[in-house]
């Protein structure tokens, strides 16, 4: 089983939290004046994702003399008027069996809305009115949590953790993973991470199959937070850096920054290439991208993920650069490959397959399985070990594994042939080795 770092690592006492110290000490001292009467019954713990609120709770819970159970409801569920008063109702006016206090948290708080969360706020606030143990709302937006929720609630404000408090917390998992680094490596992924959750699953994917994370590495695999391959603004800037402009400096800047694997990148490369160059611009260009897909080759023949970052700078400087004039405005296509697969209708429905067997795996809602697990499931995928195990772990089909990986089908399809093929190995071996136990001589075969 993978075991996910921002779990490993979660804090487990207050002390451990980065960053926030003031709005952890609110919630604290919120926490300790709980049924005196001086406090509200409940409080939202609202900011940005990867700030440190859910931690704070459950590092505040199992801290010694704040010793809590936790009763978590959250976006997955279906939230109704009748679910959350069967769960959260009957839990916010019973003490549990040993005594412990309780605490009821509603995470993702801020997506309590549409037909599924039908009467939820009604619901949320007759448990806040008759409670008597602690009701914590988790948020990132607090503006969309309604107003008769909100009114009833203590808000306690979360902020962005700073870059260097980030740059800490990934230098200390190195330290203990036995991973080295270089400084401007950690600073590159913190730079690009406000978010503490998402640097340290970039760190982690960035990490897989080595000893020590240098530039390259996060200049290949960095998490995108500046724009995508999905918005056609964006890649429409993308494509004309490369088919249309012929200084590679901010080129490489984007490449840096764009959350596409290369092997999604090569085919929208590929896809518009024949559009955008024609002559012997074209056969240059096309060179470079057959160098690159060969050095792709390699990296999964090999596993040598040092490979990548020839393989980018060939589809992208190389392909910009084999111009020798300027070229005129074209529309850019999608991958044919993804429009085979149906990509507006068919990959939503199998996204969206893969993000409900993230969410039931791992205990998370739909939207964090989206948003924080998926991403870091991608790049975990570049490592075809890794990949075997994730297809095991989330029992997915080939379809839903060529999807979230970005890796080519026959690839894929070649590596899960390699996987059964040495399991059948392992099979005949161990069946070999019983019965040549079967066949050893007994004392009575001594006898004679």
């Amino acid at each position: 089983m993978i075991i996910d770092w921002t779990e490993k690592y979660r804090p487990k006492t207050i002390k451990e939290i980065v960053g926030n110290e003031r709005a952890v000490e609110h919630f604290k001292r919120w926490i300790k004046d709980f049924g005196g009467g001086r406090v509200k019954k409940a409080s939202i713990l609202y900011g940005p994702p990867g700030v440190g609120k859910t931690s704070s709770i459950y590092a505040l819970a199992g801290e010694e003399g704040h010793k809590y159970d936790i009763i978590e409801l959250n976006a997955s569920d279906q939230r109704t008027y009748k679910v959350i008063k069967r769960i959260a109702g009957s839990t916010s006016k019973t003490s549990s069996l040993e005594g412990k206090k309780k605490i009821i948290l509603l995470d993702e708080a801020d997506n309590l809305h549409g037909n599924a969360d039908r009467g939820g706020a009604k619901a949320i606030g007759e448990i806040i009115m008759g409670t008597r143990h602690p009701v914590v709302l988790v948020a990132n937006n607090l503006s969309k949590i309604p107003t008769g929720v909100k009114n009833r609630c203590k808000k306690i404000k979360f902020e962005q953790i700073k870059k260097s408090s980030i740059s800490k917390v990934l230098m200390d998992i190195c330290e203990r993973e036995n991973i080295t680094f270089d400084d401007d490596a950690i600073k590159r992924i913190s730079d690009k991470n406000r978010d503490l959750r998402a640097a340290i699953n970039d760190l982690q994917a960035i990490s897989i199959g080595k000893t020590h994370i240098g530039v390259e590495d996060v200049s290949v695999y960095g998490r995108d937070v500046f724009f995508g391959m999905n918005n056609r603004r964006d890649r429409s800037h993308f494509l004309n850096a490369i088919f249309r402009n012929d200084d590679p400096k901010p080129l490489l800047k984007m490449v840096i920054n764009l959350d596409e694997t290369p092997e999604d990148l090569i085919q929208w490369i590929n896809e518009n290439l024949f559009k955008a160059y024609w002559g012997n611009d074209l056969i240059l260009a096309l060179d470079c991208l057959s160098r690159a897909d060969l050095y792709m080759g390699r990296v999964y023949s090999n596993q040598n993920y040092g490979l990548w970052r020839y393989a980018v700078d060939l589809m992208t400087t190389g392909v910009q650069l084999s111009k020798n004039k300027r070229y005129e405005d074209i529309d850019y296509s999608s991958p044919s490959r993804w429009n085979i697969l149906g990509r507006a209708k068919k990959s939503k429905k199998i996204g969206n397959e893969v993000c409900y067997k993230v969410s039931k795996r791992y205990n998370i809602s739909m939207k964090k399985a989206k948003m924080d697990a998926l991403p870091y499931i991608k790049r975990l995928c570049m490592d075809k070990h890794t990949l075997v195990g994730i297809k095991k772990e989330l029992n997915l089909k080939e379809e839903e594994l060529v999807l979230i990986s970005g890796i080519k089908s026959e690839i894929i399809n070649n590596i899960l042939k390699e996987e059964i093929k040495h399991d059948e190995n392992v099979k005949k071996k161990a069946i070999e080795d019983k019965s040549g136990k079967a066949r050893q001589k007994s004392v009575f075969d001594f006898s004679s």
